[in-house]
């Protein structure tokens, strides 16, 4: 069960017996700390396998765990580069074709009102709104 801030919660083992490390929680910030339940006798008294202080057992994993991730980090800013750029490109390809699309029109447009005769534009301009609604 995972219920405080120590990474290592129910993973670690003790060096000593190999049995799996609790974790402990002290102090008003309520740092982390591991030990080993398994007690040994000392002078007639129960003392644990190992009992360590979490603070820098966590910030070494932290570490550690970062250091591991720097090659995958490299390969996925990456890959992130290049679908942003695939994705610029795709975008300047859709505003090329509308821009060749409008400009397409525009030449249609106008071969059509220089192929009426000029007698007849009024009436054509009026034809054109009344096709466009």
């Amino acid at each position: 069960m995972r219920e405080g801030s120590a990474l290592l919660q129910s993973l670690a083992s003790c060096g000593h017996c190999g049995r799996r490390l609790h974790t402990h929680y002290r102090g008003r910030n309520s740092a982390p700390g591991y030990h080993c339940p398994g007690k040994i006798l000392v002078e007639g008294r129960g003392v644990y396998c190992l009992n360590v202080g979490g603070i820098q057992i966590d910030e070494a994993v932290t570490q550690a765990f970062i250091a591991a991730l720097e090659p995958a980090k490299l390969a996925a800013t990456l890959a992130a580069a290049e679908r942003l750029e695939a994705d610029r490109e795709t975008s300047l390809k859709q505003w090329r074709l509308g821009v060749e699309r409008a400009s397409y029109e525009a030449s249609r447009a106008e071969r059509r009102y220089r192929a009426v005769d000029p007698d007849n534009r009024l009436v054509a301009r009026g034809l054109e709104r009344g096709r466009r609604a």
